[in-house]
């Protein structure tokens, strides 16, 4: 059983405006996610206003995304560094 990793369009220009010295491990990351049985096992539930959006952490950057089980997928929301993505995350989920 193996995911598959998506975007939403922001997520995937998040990732391209990094510097490939973190674009590299995130997308390690990515593989990872997609080879593991449980893509739980690599990050940790969010709370409050997030909850139901997993965080993994790569360096410091933060990848939030959603858990789809019932289509293998896993649903990258936003990429960004750890000072200011969950302010950002936060005021885009409360338009």
């Amino acid at each position: 059983m193996n995911y598959k990793i998506e975007f939403v369009p922001e997520a995937r220009k998040n990732l391209k405006s990094l510097d490939n010295s973190i674009r590299k491990p995130i997308k390690k990351l990515f593989d990872k996610l997609e080879r593991a049985e449980d893509p739980r096992a690599f990050g940790k539930p969010l709370e409050k206003k997030l909850a139901g959006y997993w965080r993994y952490r790569v360096e410091s950057y933060r990848i939030i995304a959603e858990i789809l089980d019932d289509k293998l997928v896993v649903y990258v929301i936003s990429i960004g560094h750890r000072s200011t993505i969950y302010d950002k995350l936060n005021k885009r989920l409360n338009k």
